[in-house]
C-alpha cells in the first residue's frame, strides 16, 4: 500500500506540476524538496523492500537521486534524514539550518553530514561516490562528496559489481558465470561472509578531526601504480555522442567520438597484455582484462570470447565481422558493449607487482593502492600520503584489482605495516 501511494503521489504531483510549470515559470523551485523526498521513499521500498536505509546504501541513494530537483543544495541531505538510523539523525539534526547563511554555506552541511556518517557509522561508503565534474567553491575536503552535483566523472560501478548475486542475472549474461544453479546459495553466503570480513574488520579505525577537516583511516599499502590508461572525461564524451547502440557505434568511423572511445579500450587492452602477458603480446584478451572491465572474478571463458569478438569488431571491417557472428555471439557482444559503455570515465592501470585493474578517474603513476580497514573496494592515495613522515593528502579514488578484493588476498599482498592515513 505504501509503495503504491508513493508512486501515485509522485505521478500525480509530477503531472500536475508539469502542467503548472507551463503556466507559472519557476514553479518547480517551490516543489523540489518534495520531489527529492518522494524519490527517496520510492527508492527505499523498491530497492530495500522497505528496510531501513543504512550507511552502506548511501552511495546508491545519492547517485540515483543526483538529478532530482532540489530548491537548495542542502535538500539533498535533509530529504533523506528521516529515513536514517536514529544515532545518525541525532548527531546531524542539530545542524539543520535553513537560515540565509545556512543555505548559502551549504558545504558546511555536507561536511557535517559526511563526518557524522564516517564516525557514527564507522563506514567508508561515502568514499565510493564518484567524483564530481563540478568544482565546489569553496573546495570541499576530498573525503566529502559534493551531494548537490548532477554530473559525475564516472558511473557508480566499482563497489556494486563483484559481490552481486548471480541469481539477479538473466539471459545470456547469466551463462558467463562459472557458478551452477545449485551453487548460487553457497556463492551468496560466501560473498556475504567476505563482505562482512571487510566491513567489520577488528582493526577498523575511522575518525574525523573537525578542526582541520582531516579524515584518519587505518590501513596498509599493497601495490604501486606504474602506468595508467586515463579515462577522465570519457563519460561526458560518451554522453555527447548520444545513442550508443552497438551496431551504430561499431559502424561509425567518421565521428571522432566513437574512435576516441574505441581507442581508449584498445590502449587499456594493450596495457593489460604488456602487464599480464609480456612474453605473448599477440595473445587473445587476457582474463585479467575481462575481469577488470566487468569487475567480477567469477567469469568463465564465454565472457572472454565475447570480449574477443567485441575487439575484433573494432577494426575497419567491423560491420561485416559483427554480421558474420552467429546470433548467440552477436547478442553476447551487444550485452558486453552495454556493460563496457557504463565503465567509460574509469581509468585502467598496471602496478609494480604486475597486476592490472580499474579505478575511478584521476589515478596516476606512483600512486599507492591501499587497503582501508572497513572499506570494501581498494583505495588510491598519492605516494606522499603513505609511510614515515607522510602528510595529509587528497583522496585518490576507489579501485578494483582481480583476486585482490577479499581480506585474505589483501593480507597476503601487504607491503607495509598498518599505518594511519590522513586525507584532507
Amino acid at each position: 500500500m505504501w509503495i503504491w501511494s508513493y508512486e501515485v503521489v509522485s505521478y500525480v504531483w509530477g503531472t500536475a506540476a508539469a502542467s503548472i510549470e507551463n503556466t507559472i515559470p519557476g514553479f518547480y523551485t517551490f516543489t523540489k524538496v518534495f520531489d527529492s523526498a518522494c524519490f527517496v521513499l520510492v527508492w527505499r521500498w523498491l530497492d530495500l523492500d522497505g528496510a531501513a536505509i543504512e550507511a552502506m546504501d548511501l552511495p546508491d541513494l545519492f547517485f540515483g537521486n543526483r538529478r532530482r530537483k532540489s530548491k537548495e543544495q542542502v535538500d539533498r541531505v535533509w530529504a533523506i534524514m528521516g529515513l536514517l538510523p536514529e544515532r545518525l539523525r541525532s548527531r546531524v539534526s542539530p545542524g539543520v539550518d535553513y537560515s540565509a547563511q545556512g543555505r548559502s554555506h551549504y558545504w558546511e552541511t555536507f561536511v557535517l553530514f559526511a563526518g557524522a556518517v564516517y564516525e557514527e557509522e564507522q563506514c567508508l561508503a561515502l568514499l565510493n561516490i564518484p567524483p564530481s565534474t563540478r568544482k565546489s567553491s569553496p573546495p570541499l575536503p576530498s573525503w566529502c562528496p559534493d551531494f548537490y552535483t548532477a554530473e559525475a566523472l564516472c558511473n557508480l560501478q566499482i563497489p556494486n559489481e563483484w559481490r552481486r548475486s548471480v541469481r539477479d542475472e538473466t539471459g545470456p549474461y547469466r551463462t558467463w558465470f562459472s557458478i551452477e544453479e545449485n551453487d548460487i546459495a553457497a556463492d551468496e553466503q560466501k560473498s556475504d561472509e567476505s563482505r562482512a570480513a571487510l566491513l567489520n574488520h577488528p582493526m577498523k579505525l575511522i575518525k574525523v578531526n573537525n578542526n582541520d577537516a582531516i579524515l584518519y583511516i587505518r590501513g596498509f599499502v599493497v601495490d604501486t601504480i606504474t602506468e595508467v590508461a586515463d579515462g577522465t572525461d570519457l563519460l561526458q564524451l560518451r554522453d555527447a555522442y548520444g545513442d550508443l547502440m552497438y551496431q551504430q557505434f561499431a559502424n561509425d568511423f567518421d565521428d571522432p567520438i566513437p574512435w576516441t572511445l574505441r581507442n581508449f579500450l584498445v590502449r587499456a587492452l594493450n596495457l593489460c597484455r604488456r602487464t599480464c602477458r609480456p612474453l605473448n603480446l599477440d595473445a587473445k584478451v587476457p582474463q585479467e582484462f575481462v575481469t577488470s572491465v566487468l569487475r567480477d572474478s567469477r567469469l568463465n571463458m564465454e565472457a572472454n570470447r565475447a570480449c574477443e569478438d567485441l575487439f575484433n569488431t573494432f577494426k575497419q571491417s567491423g560491420a561485416i565481422k559483427h554480421k558474420e557472428l552467429d546470433k548467440i555471439r552477436r547478442e553476447a557482444v551487444d550485452i558486453l558493449w552495454w556493460k563496457v559503455h557504463l565503465t567509460f570515465g574509469h581509468s585502467f592501470f598496471a602496478t609494480q607487482a604486475g597486476r592490472f585493474g580499474t579505478a575511478t578517474p584521476g589515478c596516476k603513476s606512483g600512486d599507492k593502492i591501499c587497503v582501508f580497514y572497513g572499506g570494501e573496494p581498494l583505495f588510491v592515495l598519492p605516494s606522499g600520503g603513505v609511510g614515515v613522515g607522510s602528510k595529509p593528502v587528497k583522496f585518490g579514488g576507489t579501485a578494483f584489482i582481480p583476486h585482490m578484493m577479499d581480506q585474505d588476498q589483501r593480507d597476503a599482498a601487504r607491503l607495509s605495516e598498518d599505518e594511519i592515513f590522513a586525507i584532507c
